[in-house]
C-alpha cells in the first residue's frame, strides 16, 4: 500500500490536508494509508528515499512562509534527493477556543496554549476578549487540545485549535472562528519523487539566489520582473535568506510549467542573473478544498 506521510499528530490542519491529498492521489496509486511523523524533514525524506507521497504546510496568508520547510527543501535537493512538488492544497483556517467543561467563561482561563503560528492569527480577537494572559507554544494545535483535555496542569487553560481537535478530545468551545482574517488560509505542498507533467494550467516553485543590490527592495523587484509571465497573474516572491554576502535567496512561484515555452524562458532569464538553487517542482494550480 502506498503511504502518504504527514506531520503528526492527528486532528491538525496537516491531517485534514493529508486526507484531501489521499483523495487526489488514490485514483493514481490505489488505496493509500497515512503515516504520521514528528518532523517536516522526515516527510521530505520519506518522499525522497521511501518513494512515499507527502504533504507539508509551507505558507499561511497571515503568518507567512514556514521557513524551516523551505530550508529543508533546499537541504534535500542539495543532497541530490528526488523530491518534487506535484500539487498544492489550500485550506481556510478556522481557529476556536476550547477548554474543559468546568470552565464557565473565558475570564476563568489562566493560560492559552497553541502552536506558535496560531497566536499571530488571533491577536485582534484575543484583545476583544480581554484575554491578556500567558501564552504557551506547543508543537501543534492538536497537542494543545490534548494537553488541556488530559493534563491536570492545564485544567484552567484553553487551547486555540481546530473544531476537529476540540471535538476529538471532548472539550467545549468557548469562542468560534477566532481568526482575525476571515480569508485566512494555509497552503500545503503535495510531494512526490517524480516530477508532474504539464497540464496547461500550472505553477512552478523554486529557490533562486541573486547577487545583492544596494536596495533590498529593488533586488526583490528585479526577481519579480524575472518570473512574471502575465501582468494579470503576479508571481509570489519572498526573501528567505540573506545568506553570505553578497548573495541572497528567494522563494518564488510563478504561473506556468518548467517545460512550457514561458517556463523555459524564465529559467534562462534567471540563470543569466543568478543561480537556481532548487527547482521544487511544476504542478497543477490548486482547486478550492
Amino acid at each position: 500500500m502506498q503511504k502518504l506521510t504527514v506531520l503528526s499528530p492527528r486532528y491538525t490542519f496537516s491531517h485534514e490536508a493529508g486526507l484531501i491529498a489521499m483523495r487526489m492521489l488514490e485514483p493514481v496509486y490505489g488505496k493509500m494509508g497515512l503515516r504520521f511523523v514528528p518532523e517536516n524533514i522526515t516527510v521530505l525524506r520519506d518522499v525522497s528515499y521511501r518513494k512515499a507521497s507527502g504533504v507539508v504546510a509551507y505558507n499561511n496568508s497571515k503568518a507567512g512562509l514556514v521557513r524551516q520547510v523551505i530550508n529543508d527543501y533546499w537541504l534535500q535537493q542539495n543532497h541530490g534527493a528526488p523530491l518534487f512538488v506535484t500539487g498544492e492544497i489550500f485550506l481556510p483556517v478556522r481557529l476556536h477556543l476550547h477548554a474543559r467543561r468546568i470552565i464557565k467563561s473565558v475570564q476563568e482561563i489562566d493560560l492559552l496554549v497553541s502552536h506558535k503560528h496560531a497566536f499571530p492569527q488571533v491577536e485582534k480577537t484575543l484583545k476583544e476578549l480581554k484575554l491578556r494572559i500567558r501564552h504557551m507554544e506547543v508543537t501543534s494545535t492538536a497537542e494543545a487540545a490534548r494537553l488541556v483535555a488530559h493534563d491536570d496542569a492545564f485544567r484552567k487553560a484553553a487551547a486555540i485549535a481546530s473544531a476537529d481537535a476540540g471535538h476529538a478530545y471532548g472539550l467545549q468551545t468557548l469562542c468560534e472562528d477566532m481568526q482575525d482574517d476571515p480569508n485566512n488560509k494555509t497552503f500545503f505542498h503535495v510531494l512526490g519523487s517524480e516530477a508532474a507533467p504539464p497540464t496547461n494550467d500550472d505553477k512552478t516553485a523554486l529557490i533562486f539566489s541573486l547577487a545583492k543590490r544596494r536596495d533590498a527592495a529593488n533586488t526583490a523587484h528585479l526577481v519579480c520582473d524575472l518570473v512574471t509571465t502575465d501582468e494579470n497573474d503576479p508571481p509570489f516572491v519572498r526573501l528567505i535568506s540573506h545568506g553570505e554576502a553578497p548573495m541572497c535567496a528567494f522563494y518564488c512561484e510563478f504561473g506556468g510549467h518548467r517545460d512550457d515555452e514561458s517556463g523555459r524562458r524564465i529559467f534562462n532569464n534567471l540563470r543569466k542573473e543568478g543561480t537556481i538553487v532548487a527547482h521544487l517542482g511544476s504542478f497543477p494550480r490548486p482547486k478550492a478544498a
